[in-house]
C-alpha cells in the first residue's frame, strides 16, 4: 500500500510540473512574425475574403490591431496594441503602395493572442518597445 501512495504521490507531481512547464510561455524565447497589420473590428465585420489585408488595413482610428501571419489571424495584445496605434500615430508605420501595411512582431502567442514586445514596419529598421 505504500509504495502504491508513493508512486500516485510521484505522478501528481511529475503532473503538476510538467503542466505549469507546458502553460508558462514567458520562458519561452520569442518569436519574430511577419505578417500585414489589420483593423481587428474590420476583420470581424468582413471575415474571410481576398485582400483582406487591403480591405481592412489600419487608419489613424484603429485601436485594436491583428496581424495576418502564416495563414493565421492572431490579434495583439493590450500593449500591442498600444505600440502599434502609437508607431501608426508617429508614422513609423505606413500602408505601402500596395494598400496594406506590411510588419515585424517580435512577440510571445498566448492563447491566441500575440504578447508584443517590438513592432516594425516590413522594411524599417526602427522598432517600438
Amino acid at each position: 500500500m505504500r509504495t502504491l501512495v508513493t508512486l500516485g504521490a510521484w505522478l501528481s507531481l511529475t503532473a503538476a510540473l510538467s503542466f505549469g512547464a507546458t502553460d508558462h510561455n514567458s520562458l519561452n524565447e520569442p518569436t519574430e512574425y511577419r505578417g500585414h497589420l489589420l483593423d481587428t473590428a474590420c476583420v470581424s465585420r468582413n471575415p474571410g475574403g481576398e485582400k483582406a489585408w487591403v480591405k481592412c488595413a489600419p487608419t489613424a482610428t484603429t485601436s485594436r490591431f491583428t496581424i495576418y501571419t502564416s495563414g493565421k489571424l492572431r490579434m495583439l495584445d493590450t500593449r500591442g496594441n498600444v505600440k502599434a496605434g502609437a508607431a501608426l500615430q508617429q508614422g513609423e508605420l505606413r500602408l505601402d503602395k500596395d494598400g496594406d501595411m506590411s510588419v515585424i512582431l517580435m512577440g510571445r502567442e498566448r492563447h491566441k493572442t500575440i504578447v508584443v514586445e517590438s513592432i516594425r514596419a516590413h522594411k524599417s529598421d526602427t522598432s517600438v518597445h
